[in-house]
C-alpha cells in the first residue's frame, strides 16, 4: 500500500471500517517499548478508523492486499488517529529478531 491509499479492516471494538492512510508518518513512543517507532497514520472515512481494543487488526487495501497492523492510536480535537504498522517492517522484524522469512502465500485469481 501507499499513503494516501484507502484501506479497510474488521476490528473487535469498531468492526469494519474504512479510512485513508495519511501523508505524514508519527513517531510514536510506546508502552513497554525501548525507543521509538515511526508508523503510518490512518484517518477514518466517516468515523474513528480503529479504537481500544481493535490493536492487531490486519488493514487491507481496496483489492484486499495485506498493507498493515493497527498498533495502537490517539485522540486529538476531531478525530481518533489510528497508527499502522507496514506489514513489510513487521516482516523485516521478524526476519531480523528470528532469522525467519515470512512469505505471504500467492492467491490464485482464476
Amino acid at each position: 500500500m501507499k499513503l494516501g491509499d484507502r484501506g479497510i479492516k474488521f476490528g473487535r471494538t469498531t468492526g469494519y471500517t474504512t479510512g485513508t492512510f495519511n501523508t505524514i508518518r508519527s513517531h510514536c513512543m510506546l508502552p513497554n517499548t525501548d525507543g521509538e517507532s515511526v508508523e503510518w497514520c490512518f484517518l477514518g472515512s466517516k468515523y474513528d478508523f480503529s479504537r481500544k481494543g481493535d490493536s492487531g487488526s490486519f488493514v487491507l487495501s481496496k483489492h484486499c492486499e495485506l498493507g498493515g497492523v493497527v498498533i495502537g492510536g490517539t485522540m486529538d480535537n476531531y478525530n481518533y488517529l489510528a497508527y499502522v504498522t507496514p506489514i513489510s517492517e513487521v516482516f523485516q522484524d521478524i526476519e531480523q529478531r528470528l532469522g525467519y522469512t515470512v512469505h505471504l502465500p500467492e492467491v490464485d485469481e482464476s
